[in-house]
């Protein structure tokens, strides 16, 4: 757990935190991995609670940006459950940043998250050329634990849930290099066998 320092006095900030213990509103900078007394905040911020900078005024931060789609609001708990998530994508990205991946400096493409809410039938979460899909719902404790214990998973979080996606884009792009293909399967195996059968695999003998 990281620990920040008040921009505007003593005290000290937490990851997710809006205003300092006195009330003054705080922004996150994920360039400088710090926090700002100052505008502009992220267009989100009275939305989902969002507590990133904006490069402008009314502008979306650099997390919230990614998002292409966002959940249904007249589903119950979507809002709610959309926040979480958000909150748990920002961690991911903030821990990424730290080897300069999505930050400005990284010329490569930037994922594009679809954050989806479920209506009568569950969201398939997985990753394609890019494009990133989360089911917000499982934000909800009580969602997750009861998937997390059908699958017999030892444990399963939003933030898990990202890790693991987010992996599977930086591991499209850089299957784009010339250079990578050959050595990640002499070290991890061939990526080209059956999902399903390997899925079944994975559940049926452990990993």
């Amino acid at each position: 757990m990281l620990v920040f320092s008040n921009p505007v006095g003593s005290g000290s900030l937490w990851f997710d935190n809006l205003a300092t213990a006195d009330g003054t509103p705080v922004g996150y900078d994920p360039q400088a991995r710090a926090f700002l007394p100052v505008r502009p905040f992220c267009k989100n911020r009275e939305v989902i609670g969002c507590n990133w900078i904006a490069p402008e005024e009314g502008a979306f931060c650099r997390s919230c940006a990614m998002t292409a789609l966002a959940p249904d609001p007249s589903i119950p708990n979507a809002m709610h459950n959309w926040a979480e998530t958000e909150a748990a994508k920002r961690w991911v990205l903030d821990n990424l940043g730290r080897w300069h991946w999505f930050r400005p400096e990284d010329p490569g493409t930037r994922p594009v998250f679809h954050m989806l809410a479920e209506g009568l039938t569950p969201v398939a979460m997985g990753h394609a050329n890019g494009v990133v899909t989360i089911g917000v719902a499982e934000a909800d404790p009580v969602v997750r634990t009861s998937r997390r214990e059908a699958l017999q998973e030892p444990y399963r979080t939003m933030v898990g849930h990202m890790r693991h996606e987010i992996a599977h884009m930086l591991w499209w792009r850089l299957s784009l290099r010339e250079d990578f293909l050959e050595a990640f399967r002499e070290e991890f195996g061939d990526e080209r066998a059956d999902y399903t059968a390997a899925l079944q695999r994975h559940y049926y003998d452990g990993p």
